[in-house]
This record gives C-alpha cells, sequence and structure tokens, in this order.
C-alpha cells in the first residue's frame, strides 16, 4: 500500500533564510503539519493546500539508502547495484505533470524515473540546501 506524506515550508521563512520544516502529524484525531523545530508551531492539514504561502512537497514512496523518506525537491545521487556512483553530478527529485510520475533532472541525462530499483542517497533539498544543485560535482 502506498504511503502518502507531505512536508511543507513556509515562503516568507525562505525568504527571511530561516526555512522551517513542517511534516504531517495526527494531533488528537486531526490532521496537521507541525514545526519539526518547534512542535507547539502546528496548521491545520487542509489550510495548507489552498493557500500560496506554502511550498508542499509530497513523499515519492522511496526510502534512499539510509533509510531517508525521498520527497519532491530533494536533491540525490544515484548509485549502481554495487554501491559504485552511477554520476558525478546530483539530481533534483520533482513530479512531472506530463507523465504523472516523480522524476529526476541534472545529472548526465535529461530525465530519469524515481523508482525503488535505483539506489539513492538524500544530499540535501531546494530549499534548505539549493547550492548542493549548483554545478557541483560529487566527490
Amino acid at each position: 500500500m502506498r504511503n502518502f506524506k507531505f512536508r511543507a515550508f513556509y515562503r516568507d521563512d525562505i525568504s527571511l533564510g530561516t526555512p522551517l520544516l513542517f511534516e504531517q502529524k495526527l494531533v488528537d484525531d486531526e490532521l496537521f503539519f507541525v514545526c519539526k523545530e518547534d512542535n507547539v508551531i502546528r496548521y491545520p492539514f487542509s489550510n495548507l493546500f489552498t493557500d500560496d504561502d506554502w511550498i508542499i512537497q509530497q513523499f515519492t514512496g522511496i526510502i534512499d539508502k539510509n533509510g531517508v523518506d525521498i520527497y519532491e525537491g530533494d536533491i540525490v545521487k544515484i548509485f549502481n547495484s554495487d554501491l559504485s556512483l552511477y554520476d558525478l553530478f546530483p539530481f533534483k527529485v520533482y513530479f512531472s505533470e506530463k507523465y504523472a510520475e516523480f522524476s529526476l533532472s541534472g545529472g548526465n541525462s535529461m530525465s530519469w524515473h524515481v523508482c525503488p530499483y535505483h539506489i539513492f542517497e538524500v544530499i540535501g533539498d531546494i530549499i534548505r540546501t539549493p547550492d548542493v544543485m549548483k554545478d557541483k560535482i560529487i566527490i
């Protein structure tokens, strides 16, 4: 069964350079986005999907080689089955509206599909660590 999870970032926090991560959590039988850094800060889950002040990112259903959930907006490395690095450049995870699937951009190819047969490692995300994507070679 597919596990639907989301995380969120408030746009004003991003522009101030202090993006707080909000994760979905069930609190007293109600779904909220709760601030990971401060569990007191929380917003009703449904409100964020109608508010343009939030960036919502969905869980891909894939977990990286270290047990980390992979979300759209994450920056990942791809490994071969023998754990040798597939590509020297990082990839960004995004949702392809055209194909209705999670895909990858970057590296030496135009686009990849995100699938459980690849071995990934999350090395950042486009909100908190955008510089990871800037013409960097992974060593």
